[in-house]
């Protein structure tokens, strides 16, 4: 009879230890919350799964006779610590209570049952998506994988149903043997917010048990949002000037990072290499453009194009139109002197100076008969727009009287034909007196050498050149030299 009893114990001890955990809920059905309110689970049952998920950082506290737990919603893992198939007395209400700080974007999964443990039937749920994040209005597929885990129950009328989150219904599943595996599909459209699906799977044994388990899968929604622009410095422009630009380029979104942005334009100076901008970042460069010729305007298009966290492109195109003026070639010249007033054979300092006051470069040539060395070339490219250039020289005036210095220009601007731009500066005079003389002599000398000299018998006109020595003086000389002489001697004979 011990011995009989021995081997009852045994065998109870053996199938006690070879019996399931409580990891699936039998006879019994999940509990869910998105944060709305606390949960409860009836007295007298066993909690036998518990899953957060979300991504807020906030705690879920868990309160049972005898003791609490504690766990993030962001570690997305079972509670592994909370008891389970044990039978749990509450401690407010008569119930079983979990209570949250539950925010937004996360939920609550509690698995229970009541009753005694026994052989169950068992099944495994998964649920995924491709992983990327989706953009609103985006369909959203999602795989759904049933498994029968039970060592050898069948399961009938297996079922997929909604248990919290966005809508997603799939068809039936039907019968599984044990180990056999299901496929499932659903499709969900994205709003404008993160958002999740839960799922809850069922199935029913031959002995009427069922098997229960639930999942949960998260999805992002990302806003993707590309801007650029285009900006002209200046407008108008002159025909030959180029067309200088300011692009900006910006991440609108304030959840994705954009990559391999690039701008492409037929201009190709304002293109932009690849580059990537986090999310509210830009960037800003300039550039210039040099266009075909000739009065109008000119329009540059730029498009920028990048990828965003889903893997797909996002872009956005801007134009800019710039007016380009008709040619309208102009050059100001000007003639000066810093010697007002000079004497024959003095010197008399000129400047020539141009300034480009068209809207196209020009090619000048500046002329001065009088004063060949105040000459100014300007050969292609030519003088730029707003561009000056400046000529001195020294002049030795010969001709008593004034001097009037003139200076002339001849200009053409880039594939201009026809007739040339010309025109003179303002007549410059300086007035030029006779030579300062030593003595009185040489004064009278050279007034008398400023009067044309009678033409003499032979009909040979004009006075010889002075050479500076008079006759006269000489004679003088002698003159008084003889009276004085003649005096002395009257003198001596007197006495």
């Amino acid at each position: 009879m011990i011995q009989h009893l021995v081997r009852l114990i045994a065998s109870a001890v053996l199938v006690f230890a070879l019996a399931p955990p409580f990891e699936t809920v039998v006879n019994g059905d999940f509990l869910y919350t998105d944060g709305s309110a606390p949960v409860t689970i009836p007295a007298g049952t066993r909690v036998t799964q518990a899953r957060l998920t979300g991504s807020c950082a906030e705690t879920a506290t868990f309160t049972w006779q005898g003791g609490t737990s504690s766990a993030r919603p962001d570690q997305l893992a079972l509670i592994d610590h909370l008891p389970r198939g044990i039978p749990m007395t509450v401690t407010v209400g008569n119930d079983w209570a979990a209570f949250g700080s539950m925010c937004t974007g996360w939920s609550l999964i509690l698995g229970y049952e009541s009753g005694e443990p026994r052989d169950r039937p068992s099944l495994a749920l998964g649920l995924t998506t491709d992983g990327l994040p989706v953009r609103p209005g985006a369909a959203v597929p999602i795989t759904i994988d049933v498994t029968n885990t039970g060592a050898d129950l069948d399961l009938r009328e297996v079922t997929v149903s909604q248990l919290g989150g966005t809508a997603c219904a799939p068809a039936p599943i039907g019968d599984l043997a044990p180990g056999a595996h299901a496929p499932a599909s659903c499709t969900v459209t994205a709003g404008q917010a993160d958002f999740a699906v839960t799922l809850k799977v069922t199935g029913t044994a031959a002995d009427g048990t069922t098997a229960t388990i639930a999942a949960t899968t998260a999805i992002r929604v990302i806003h993707p949002d590309l801007s650029v622009t285009i900006t002209p410095k200046a407008d108008p422009v002159g025909p030959a000037a180029p067309i200088a630009f300011t692009v900006t380029v910006s991440n609108d979104s304030t959840d994705t990072k954009l990559t391999d942005l690039v701008v492409t334009t037929p201009d190709t100076p304002c293109a932009a290499p690849p580059t990537t901008l986090e999310p509210g970042a830009r960037s800003t460069y300039e550039c210039q453009v040099t266009p075909p010729g000739g009065a109008g305007t000119h329009t540059t298009t730029v498009t920028a194009t990048g990828t965003a966290d889903d893997r797909k492109p996002v872009g956005s195109t801007a134009s800019a139109t710039v007016h380009i003026d008709a040619p309208k070639p102009a050059l100001r010249i000007t003639k000066t002197s810093d010697t007002p007033k000079t004497t024959a054979g003095g010197l008399v300092t000129f400047t020539v100076e141009i300034e480009n006051t068209g809207n196209v470069p020009l090619t000048v040539e500046v002329t001065d008969a009088s004063a060949p060395d105040c000459g100014i070339s300007v050969p292609a490219p030519g003088l730029a727009i707003g561009g000056h250039r400046q000529q001195s020289c020294t002049v030795t005036p010969a001709v008593i009287g004034t001097l009037s210095n003139v200076a002339t220009f001849t200009a053409r601007g880039p594939g201009a034909t026809g007739e040339p731009l010309t025109g003179t500066s303002e007549t410059v005079e300086v007035a030029v007196d006779p030579p300062a003389s030593t003595t009185s002599g040489a004064s009278e000398s050279s007034s008398g050498a400023s009067s044309p000299a009678p033409e003499d018998s032979g009909g040979q006109g004009g006075a010889l050149a002075s050479t500076g020595f008079s006759v006269a003086d000489p004679v003088l000389a002698g003159f008084g030299l003889l009276l004085s002489g003649s005096l002395l001697c009257l003198a001596s004979r007197r006495r």
